[in-house]
């Protein structure tokens, strides 16, 4: 755990503020209970959010999947499922949000969602000749939609489905290239079902592998949901002092 690498942070966190995404009320109401409907409330990360996340990358233990703080590194934190549950309110149990994609038609999955799949982006392989969709995407075209505007139907449900993806590709699971997997539509083909599933569990999983990387030097990209680290770390501060 050497200090002073040099990071690229994703801080896609701030797409949820309301210049750049503003969910319509009927959205918020149908996530309700979901876990989905706090990280809509997501706030502004504070001004010294990247320099705190600098600093605490360096301090992660691999092995351990803990930070380590102090001058012998005897100060601990770990991340767990419980953190994830109170400061985010994602469900933590419930169906695992995972598929095999070798299984998966991704145009028909498309279609059956969203009508079309012409959003794709192509991919870079063979394999794969359509990959993710974009975030912009999903922003132009879901994400400044009148409030007064009447959902109901088959068109709300499409729009949940886009203001679900838009957030796991901004914080819950997001990645460097800024695309959302359409992979993760197979979990809200029924919109009533969205909060069964893990969705705290994948985010942590993601976030330990996103540092396991970076600690390793596989890569210096920071993308997992590090507003979730930025509070857990200020609350055990806070509690530490008062």
């Amino acid at each position: 755990m050497d200090g002073g690498h040099a990071y690229t942070l994703v801080n896609s966190a701030e797409n949820l503020s309301p210049k750049h995404f503003s969910f319509h009320p009927a959205a918020k109401l149908r996530l309700q209970g979901t876990g989905f409907e706090n990280l809509i409330k997501l706030s502004r990360p504070s001004s010294h959010f990247k320099s705190l996340i600098h600093a605490v990358a360096d301090r992660y233990n691999r092995e351990e999947k803990c930070f380590e703080f102090g001058r012998d590194q005897k100060i601990r934190l770990f991340l767990g499922l419980g953190d994830v549950l109170r400061i985010t309110g994602l469900p933590i149990d419930g169906w695992p949000v995972t598929v095999n994609e070798k299984e998966v038609n991704v145009r028909d999955l498309c279609i059956q969602c969203f009508g079309t799949d012409k959003f794709l982006e192509p991919s870079k392989t063979a394999e794969k000749p359509k990959s993710g969709i974009c975030l912009t995407w999903l922003k132009d075209n879901y994400g400044h939609l009148d409030e007064n505007y009447v959902l109901k139907g088959q068109q709300l449900d499409q729009y949940v489905r886009a203001t679900v993806l838009y957030i796991i590709g901004s914080v819950v699971l997001p990645s460097v290239a800024k695309t959302v997997s359409p992979i993760y539509l197979t979990f809200l083909k029924n919109v009533d079902k969205i909060g069964s599933y893990a969705w705290g569990a994948a985010m942590l999983a993601s976030l330990h592998r996103c540092l396991q990387n970076v600690n390793k030097c596989t890569s210096n990209c920071l993308y997992g949901n590090f507003h979730f680290v930025t509070v857990r770390i200020e609350v055990i501060f806070i509690v530490s002092f008062c």
